[in-house]
């Protein structure tokens, strides 16, 4: 079985496809709702309801998700979603209004699992049947000098034709198509009286080379002789996908360039090798397996989502949240410069603030990375420090998380260093000597440095 190629975009909680369905009469959405969903829709609607008066207007729910966004809310999509939960159109949300859409889209979700669900059962247990032709393909097939296996066929269908070049006086036609490949010719049945005639007729052509060409010839029958009606020629290398295609051509005049009319449809596969067209299929049913998985996954995080309203939007775009079983779910980076602020007693934020420190710690960094290297070779400081003053010059400060790293992995560099050097180089002393201080100043410099540009890094997240 070949797959159906579709591409599958994961189903949104908003949508113009929502259906607008009220609860049936004398049935409450809360009754079906668990007591603690229930407490955390109504702290959402609690929320959303700034003045207090049980009802959510079009200002209010446009104003909390541009809050929770950081900027203003789409007008267009938060009509969108007023309109949706506006069940009566009288320009005010209730809870049982609210109540409603959530369960709404819940159990819209729910069915598109259950359908991602049975496509992935179908594709695989499709898969399972195809690796087993595959196996026996691969046991019994055996290939001819030009690479094709024996047994090989071309599969044709003649569908129907449409717009066909009348033929005779009374501006009609009575046409049938001669099918020629591999030197077997074979006619389809006529059609009387029809310039747009249906045969939906099957034929089976043995194939040999690969290159052959199949032609199709459509004649009107006539007492005084056949007359031309259009032709075709496809090259078999162009159907070497071994895919099924269905397709209307273009019929040809017998003259080159001549204005002509008429087109046929055909259905046509060629199978040339078993054991190439099912590891194709597999892989295609793989492929669509492994998309139907992913649309899954996107449908059960949508389902969570939904358990707290409009929580989609709390996170702060482009983050990545670790959570533990014991401090719930935070963000990485928040702590981090929320610890680094702490050891600082928030001495760090004024640094950042001000771009005058910023500047003279690289011009800092640059001479101490320059005089390094008069005593000892350190490249690579010199370059991270070239690459930072850069980054700062040319405002591309996104770039100050790289160079925060760069910083770190010279410290480790410089780490190695002093541990395998100084204690020779200082028993030497003089130049030597130095080079060791100016190596342990260095490495010093660079703490606060790192630290710093890493803080500053994290305001162009």
């Amino acid at each position: 079985m070949e797959p159906k190629v579709s591409s599958h975009v994961p189903y949104p909680i908003i949508t113009k496809d929502l259906p607008k369905v009220r609860s049936s009469a004398g049935s409450s959405p809360r009754s079906g709702l668990q007591e603690e969903r229930r407490e955390q829709l109504l702290k959402e609607f609690s929320d959303l309801d700034r003045d207090h008066n049980n009802v959510i207007t079009f200002d209010e729910i446009h104003d909390f998700l541009s809050e929770k966004q950081g900027e203003a809310f789409d007008l267009t999509l938060c009509k969108e979603l007023f309109s949706r939960m506006d069940r009566n159109h009288d320009n005010e949300i209730t809870f049982e209004e609210f109540v409603e859409s959530y369960i709404e889209v819940e159990e819209m979700i729910k069915r598109q699992m259950k359908k991602v669900e049975k496509d992935i059962k179908k594709g695989q247990s499709s898969l399972e049947d195809n690796k087993e032709k595959l196996r026996r393909a691969e046991q019994t097939e055996s290939l001819n000098s030009a690479g094709i296996m024996y047994g090989s066929s071309l599969s044709i269908i003649v569908k129907s034709a449409q717009n066909l070049m009348p033929s005779n006086s009374s501006g009609s036609a009575d046409p049938y198509v001669i099918i020629e490949c591999g030197g077997k010719k074979i006619e389809t049945s006529l059609v009387p009286g029809s310039l747009n005639p249906i045969w939906n007729e099957s034929y089976t052509f043995p194939i040999t080379s690969k290159d052959l060409d199949v032609t199709f010839t459509v004649m009107s029958k006539s007492m005084l002789g056949d007359k031309f009606v259009g032709k075709l020629t496809i090259p078999l290398k162009t159907l070497a996908d071994q895919l099924k295609r269905e397709q209307y051509f273009s019929l040809s005049s017998q003259k080159y360039l001549e204005k002509w009319q008429g087109r046929i449809c055909l259905e046509l596969q060629w199978i040339w090798s078993k054991t190439r067209y099912y590891k194709d299929i597999n892989s295609e049913w793989e492929r669509i397996i492994a998309e139907d998985i992913e649309r899954l996954d996107q449908l059960k995080e949508q389902l969570d989502k939904l358990k707290k309203p409009f929580g989609y939007l709390r996170e702060p775009y482009g983050r990545t949240d670790i959570t533990t079983p014991a401090s719930g779910t935070f963000h990485f980076e928040e702590k981090l410069v929320q610890k680094l602020e702490e050891i600082t007693n928030g001495k760090i934020s004024i640094v950042v603030e001000n771009e005058d420190y910023m500047y003279y710690m690289i011009i800092m960094y640059m001479v101490f990375a320059v005089l390094i290297n008069f005593m000892r070779p350190d490249f690579f400081n010199l370059v991270s420090s070239i690459a930072g003053f850069y980054y700062w010059i040319k405002d591309q400060h996104f770039f100050l998380r790289n160079f925060s790293y760069c910083i770190l992995f010279s410290e480790a560099y410089d780490f190695v260093w002093l541990v395998n050097f100084a204690s020779d180089w200082s028993s030497i002393g003089g130049w030597y000597s130095a080079t060791i201080w100016l190596s342990i100043l260095l490495f010093l410099c660079k703490v606060p440095l790192g630290v710093v540009f890493w803080r500053k890094s994290t305001n162009y997240n």
